[in-house]
C-alpha cells in the first residue's frame, strides 16, 4: 500500500510525501530493491540528492545496470547540480545503449553546464546523426556553437531551427543573425 501511494505521490510531483510513504514502505520490507529506486527518485524530487544517489546505488548493485533506470540516475544528479556524476551515469548509458539520442541531448545539455562546448556540439550533432533532426536539438546546438565562438555555425542551426517551427530560434536568428 504505502508502495503504491508512494508511486501516485511521485507521479503528481509530491516528492516528500512519496518519500514519506516509501521509507514506511521499506521499514516493511527492506530487501525489496523496486523500494530503493522509487525512494531514489522521490529523493532527488525532494531535493535530497545524496540519498537519491545512495539509493540508485543500491538499486543497481542489487539489480544490474540497465539503461533506464541509469539515465533517471543521471537525470537526477543533473537536477541537483552534480554534473560530473551526471556525466558518469550517462556514459554508461551511452556504453549499454550507443544508439539512443536522447542520452547524446543529456550529456550535450551536461557539457553545456560545464561549459564544455566543443563536447556539447558534437553530442548535439550525434543525436542529430541517429535520427532527431528536432528544432530544439539544433536551437541547443546553436547555443553550444555560439558559446564556443562560431557565430557562423550558431547562425546555421538557428536557421535550421527556426524553418522547423521554433519561435526561440527565431529569435536568436533576429538578434544575432545579418
Amino acid at each position: 500500500y504505502y508502495y503504491l501511494r508512494a508511486m501516485a505521490y511521485l507521479d503528481y510531483g509530491r516528492s516528500a510525501k512519496a518519500l514519506d510513504d516509501i521509507n514506511k514502505a521499506i521499514e516493511i520490507d527492506p530487501l525489496n530493491p523496486d523500494f530503493y529506486l522509487l525512494r531514489a527518485k522521490a529523493a532527488a524530487g525532494a531535493q535530497q540528492f545524496e540519498q537519491s544517489r545512495a539509493d540508485f546505488g543500491l538499486y543497481i548493485m542489487a539489480c544490474g545496470e540497465n539503461p533506464q533506470t541509469l539515465y533517471d540516475y543521471a537525470m537526477a544528479m543533473y537536477e541537483g547540480g552534480h554534473y560530473l556524476e551526471a556525466l558518469r551515469q550517462i556514459n554508461r548509458c551511452i556504453v549499454l545503449k550507443a544508439d539512443d539520442a536522447a542520452y547524446y541531448i543529456a550529456r550535450a545539455n551536461i557539457y553545456m553546464k560545464t561549459n564544455s562546448y566543443k563536447y556539447a556540439i558534437e553530442d548535439y550533432a550525434m543525436a542529430l546523426d541517429l535520427g532527431q533532426p528536432r528544432a530544439e536539438v539544433y536551437l541547443l546546438k546553436g547555443y553550444a556553437r555560439s558559446a564556443n565562438g562560431d557565430e557562423q555555425g550558431a547562425c546555421s542551426d538557428w536557421k535550421k531551427a527556426s524553418s522547423m517551427g521554433s519561435l526561440d530560434a527565431q529569435s536568436m536568428v533576429a538578434r544575432y543573425c545579418h
